[in-house]
């Protein structure tokens, strides 16, 4: 379906695939959105989370590699509390973020505390696009220390509630698991999951008190979906903010029907 796949390369600012960076700053030219307004994109996502009044006191930003600029777009009042254990996005981050108040932990986070190994995966440029915490050692890997964020954030005085986003190239689910504490203080998380994990994690943020609010960022290879970015709000929040049904009268001039195209 040719014509199907092309509209997909209009829709998005950068098609991303997973040998490429999936987190590099992107070209923004959406407006602030009304309901009327609203894409697919984390930043739409975002922006919608601010027009709700939905609070954020801190952005916790776990995989930033060398900036996460919707994050920045939408909440340059608030901490970024930014996680990120390559030692080559540093001088990037501190750039990105010079103008905002943040504290950068150069750890890799999971689901318990101590050492173990980051496997780099470099372009043809020798550049670091990706970073996975590996089980062994290997030639591509290097050694960096591994906290859970119910170690590190309770030893910071970051404002709650949170915003807590998830990038870290499939090791979501143990991130996860090793915020049980923060999670109840978060008003908003957004984690990006391939496919197999899109499952284990609804599972696991609904145990925690979450709803699944919107499905942004869709990324496809070679014609096949493979990752996705999922924005979870509390359940306190589903009945003012879950899904309305087309059917329902529209509370303004807007239609409730949105084309994503």
């Amino acid at each position: 379906m040719p014509n199907f796949f092309n509209s997909l390369k209009q829709a998005w600012p950068s098609r991303r695939t997973p040998s490429e960076d999936t987190r590099e700053e992107r070209t923004v030219t959406e407006t602030q959105p009304d309901a009327a307004q609203r894409r697919p994109t984390k930043l739409s996502a975002l922006q919608m989370i601010v027009e709700l009044g939905i609070p954020v006191g801190t952005v916790i930003d776990v995989g930033v590699l060398s900036q996460t600029s919707e994050l920045i777009r939408c909440f340059p009042d608030k901490k970024h509390a930014l996680f990120e254990p390559v030692p080559d996005h540093e001088q990037a981050i501190r750039q990105a973020y010079k103008d905002l108040d943040y504290d950068l932990h150069q750890c890799a986070v999971s689901d318990q505390d101590g050492t173990s190994f980051l496997r780099l995966i470099r372009t043809d440029r020798q550049a670091v696009s990706h970073s996975q915490l590996a089980d062994t050692e290997g030639e591509d890997c290097i050694s960096v220390e591994q906290h859970k964020l119910d170690t590190i954030i309770p030893a910071h005085s970051y404002a709650a509630p949170f915003l807590l986003k998830i990038d870290v190239d499939g090791k979501d689910i143990e991130v996860l698991k090793g915020c049980r504490e923060v999670l109840p203080q978060c008003s908003c998380v957004v984690v990006e999951a391939t496919v197999p994990r899109i499952g284990p994690t609804l599972s696991l943020l609904s145990r925690q008190g979450f709803f699944l609010w919107d499905i942004v960022d869709l990324c496809y290879s070679h014609g096949t979906l493979w990752q996705v970015d999922l924005v979870f709000l509390p359940k306190k929040y589903q009945a003012e903010y879950s899904m309305k049904s087309p059917k329902e009268p529209a509370t303004s001039h807007h239609s409730p029907w949105q084309p994503i195209f």
